[in-house]
């Protein structure tokens, strides 16, 4: 699950830039009804919109009149859905503290001195 949804990331993101439809169509689908100056009147527009605002974050959010004032493209629309997912991925994969370290230290690597363990170059005059 964690693989399929890193897969699903753009190359910028560390994924394998294998978009989901299912995840942006959303995004899709606003961008073809909104044109600079005017929103198409469509039957599901406010559906639409509530189902991208839930796939984004709380600042990224749109309602039908942001949309007549600004009309975002497609892109920036699945930008923001990638965001969401992208913090998601990654607060799920770093574990949480328990006490100890999240790189415990192997006593052979940090008991010695470490300029003891690099040869030093003897030259001869």
């Amino acid at each position: 699950d964690t693989a399929w949804k890193q897969a699903k990331l753009s190359l910028r993101k560390g994924g394998l830039g294998l978009c989901s439809l299912a995840d942006h169509s959303s995004a899709a689908y606003i961008a073809s009804f909104c044109t600079p100056g005017s929103v198409k009147a469509t039957p599901n527009l406010d559906e639409v919109v509530s189902l991208y605002n839930s796939c984004v974050t709380d600042y990224d959010t749109l309602s039908i009149s942001s949309l007549k004032d600004n009309s975002p493209n497609q892109k920036k629309l699945s930008d923001s859905i990638e965001a969401l997912q992208f913090n998601s991925l990654l607060n799920t994969s770093v574990p949480q503290q328990t006490g100890q370290d999240y790189y415990p230290s192997h006593p052979s690597c940090f008991s010695m001195d470490l300029c003891s363990s690099i040869n030093q170059p003897r030259f001869a005059l």
